[in-house]
């Protein structure tokens, strides 16, 4: 279960993670990832990290499932992932970085 999503977005979820080849509980794990590597300290500080070439975190897997939900559980989701991605980013942007991956329509 992903904390802060109704139980209607979390069968939705299920569903979604179903319809992606994913296992039961991907979603969560992965948000349960990009948390902990939004609040990770101490990442090197030499060149731009890319979702591509990095550990997986997790944030792939939640921008799919963002495109995969219904409009109300995306929504959801997004409120979830959001202040994530800022303390990402606000990590990043502090020494300088700029990166590609963070400027798209969904705020990733």
């Amino acid at each position: 279960m992903v904390p802060g999503l109704s139980g209607p977005a979390q069968r939705l979820v299920a569903a979604g993670e179903a319809a992606l080849g994913e296992p039961p509980g991907a979603l969560a794990a992965a948000v349960a990832g990009w948390r902990a590597e939004a609040h990770r300290r101490g990442r090197p500080a030499l060149g731009p990290p890319c979702p591509c070439c990095e550990a997986d975190h997790g944030r792939p897997l939640i921008e799919r499932m963002l495109h995969a939900l219904p409009r109300r559980a995306a929504r959801e989701l997004r409120a979830v992932v959001a202040p994530l991605d800022e303390a990402y980013r606000a990590s990043r942007v502090r020494r300088g970085d700029e990166f590609w991956f963070l400027d798209g329509p969904q705020g990733w």
